[in-house]
């Protein structure tokens, strides 16, 4: 009797924040992982990397090629959340995308694809960032052979996250700052929930279907709920001032303006508040999956506790 080979599992954006718990939690649901990359990765959430690596990037056809070669699945975690311009998002998160599946297409057609994309895909009018996030989806629906499964996570957390990190330290420190809008709604997840997903979907098969994932709360949370949950985590009842929202895109477009200056790759641009500011992050059953195949575990005061504890532990609040 012959052991039954592992399933591998191609995986681009393994190194980044939601990357990292997707490859653990694959190595622990016994898949071999091969990842693309652009320097050696090393990283304690990358555990005694057991992994081939293929060290190019979405621009080589031919790196792509070899990358799925044989792969019982195709996750395609990589992107830009971050440029310095339009043009340098679309050359990653829609041309990227676009590479990734026509090689795929030609390598191993009948694969396992599994995207993660971005809530903000949902409204790419919003900003650039969620207009190459849709563009990509789209290049991948239309150059890959066979099904296609797309998760769009909402607002991601948890630990190792560096882009949640300033809300945590602004409520240790006593005050938060928010939009003024009492009507926003946002959905927030934990990152190991994400990974949850991710794997699931791999684990199924093939599954042409577009899905939101969020926590237990899939209407979303207002921004005082946020606050005040982030206070309790931290052990404080910091003091909510709200911002009106001119002088919040005032603050985004004067914020890129000086990164750009600098020469620096600016984060919260005139973009991003867009996408703080539209508010409505919330979801619905009819965008989630089926809650017998996936549903999140981890609660935000769960999640946001054991980050806080994470922070604490790394002196970064």
């Amino acid at each position: 009797m012959t052991l039954k080979q592992k399933p591998l599992a191609a995986i681009t954006g393994g190194t980044g924040f939601v990357g990292r718990y997707i490859i653990s939690d694959l190595i622990k649901s016994g898949w071999k992982i091969r990842l693309l990359v652009r320097s050696e990765p090393m990283h304690p959430l990358i555990p005694e990397l057991d992994a081939e690596i293929i060290i190019s990037d979405l621009s080589d056809q031919k790196a792509l090629e070899q990358f799925c070669a044989d792969a019982d699945a195709v996750i395609h975690v990589g992107g830009l959340i971050k440029a310095k311009n339009r043009t340098e998002f679309f050359a990653v998160n829609e041309k990227g995308s676009k590479n990734l599946a026509k090689a795929a297409a030609k390598a191993v057609p009948k694969a396992i694809f599994v995207v993660v994309s971005s809530m903000a895909a949902r409204v790419p009018g919003l900003s650039d960032y969620a207009a190459s996030k849709r563009a990509g989806e789209d290049a991948i629906i239309r150059n890959f052979t066979g099904p296609v499964t797309i998760l769009r996570p909402s607002a991601v957390y948890g630990r190792w996250d560096k882009e949640t990190l300033p809300l945590f330290q602004m409520a240790s420190k006593g005050r938060i700052f928010m939009p003024r809008d009492e009507a926003a709604r946002i959905c927030l997840i934990n990152v190991a929930d994400v990974s949850s997903a991710v794997v699931t979907y791999a684990k199924i098969g093939k599954v042409d279907a577009l899905y939101e994932l969020s926590d237990e709360n899939i209407y979303g949370y207002t921004w005082s709920e946020i606050a005040l949950t982030v206070g309790k985590a931290v052990g404080k009842k910091p003091k909510i001032t709200s911002i009106p929202t001119v002088l919040s895109k005032s603050g985004g477009n004067t914020f890129a303006y000086i990164s750009r200056l600098m020469g620096q790759t600016p984060f919260v641009t005139a973009g991003k508040i867009a996408e703080i500011l539209h508010g409505q992050w919330g979801s619905s059953p009819t965008f989630q999956p089926q809650l017998e195949i996936w549903r999140p575990q981890i609660s935000l005061e769960s999640g946001f506790t054991q980050t806080a504890k994470w922070y604490a532990l790394n002196k970064l609040i």
